[in-house]
């Protein structure tokens, strides 16, 4: 590893060993893991049939399929590409709360599709802008506190989601 790709690695374990930490210590445990499963994809699927079926917002339909369409291949794409174990694989001690679907860690599926997510609800919806992106982060973040994700992986997922959502507004518009 080049000098500078190992400082950050080491910097991306120490803020997941802090974040796991005071998980532990966290009384919103509950919480946390409801957050974490509202970006398990349902959410989408629902929001897309539920659009579908009034008759409305067609433009935001097509955003949300062709989005999506973009991003599952290549989130999976990247991880299979980078294969960064997960925290928990790469470090027993660390404690887990919830087992992946995938070994790999690099990039954040939940937190790319968040992004996505709320970055099209706000070209939609620019009032609501704030409960959009609230809910991505929090999504983000409860992938490190349930130890699945380092934050670095949070923060590859953002910039993905973010640009997967400009090039399909740039598409659709």
């Amino acid at each position: 590893m080049t000098g500078w790709i190992k400082q950050l690695n080491d910097y991306d374990q120490r803020s997941f060993s802090w974040c796991n930490h005071r998980y532990q210590a966290l009384a919103q445990r509950k919480l946390v893991r409801w957050i974490s499963h509202s970006g398990d994809g349902y959410l989408y699927a629902l929001l897309a049939l539920l659009l579908a079926l009034l008759q409305t917002q067609t433009q935001l339909q097509y955003a949300l399929w062709l989005g999506f369409a973009l991003e599952v291949p290549l989130f999976c794409l990247l991880k299979r590409y980078y294969k960064r174990p997960r925290p928990y694989q790469a470090k027993p001690a660390l404690k887990a709360v919830i087992i992946a679907h995938d070994p790999f860690s690099f990039p954040s599926g939940h937190t790319t599709a968040a992004f996505l997510m709320a970055a099209l609800l706000t070209w939609t919806w620019p009032s609501w802008s704030w409960l959009f992106y609230a809910w991505a982060v929090a999504v983000g973040s409860s992938r490190v506190l349930l130890g699945v994700h380092y934050p670095g992986d949070i923060l590859a997922g953002i910039g993905l989601g973010s640009m997967i959502a400009i090039g399909v507004i740039a598409c659709v518009s």
